[in-house]
């Protein structure tokens, strides 16, 4: 009976730690950007060797009006993002950006912000 109790505490103790580990490196948080600068091109390579081309983005970005985070992106291959586009940005401490949205409605606190980039 004591080693049963003593194993189901173990297994919880072990899940919870697992579940925090995972949860705080899979979080993301939300952000909004807008494309006001071009892109710089760069070109990267496949494992096979083959070479493609995107542009790439440091871009400001922002959860709310007083937080703020400086943003790296990339295009999709050959397609750079035109210019006074909003995006938003999934991103992870770390992952970095995990994934992104070509968006029309920005919360409107935010869309200030970013329209005076």
């Amino acid at each position: 009976m004591k080693e049963g109790l003593i194993a189901s505490f173990l297994i919880i103790v072990v899940a919870t730690a697992g579940y925090y580990t995972y949860d705080n490196y899979h979080k993301t948080e939300e952000y909004y950007t807008k494309v006001v600068t071009e892109g710089q091109p760069i070109t990267l390579k496949r494992e096979n060797g083959e070479t493609f081309n995107r542009f790439r983005y440091q871009l400001e970005s922002y959860k709310s009006p007083s937080v703020s985070k400086k943003v790296e992106i990339d295009s999709v291959e050959n397609q750079p993002f035109k210019k006074d586009t909003y995006l938003k940005v999934k991103f992870s401490q770390e992952e970095g950006v995990t994934s992104l949205e070509e968006i029309k409605d920005v919360p409107s606190d935010i869309k200030n912000e970013l329209d005076r980039l």
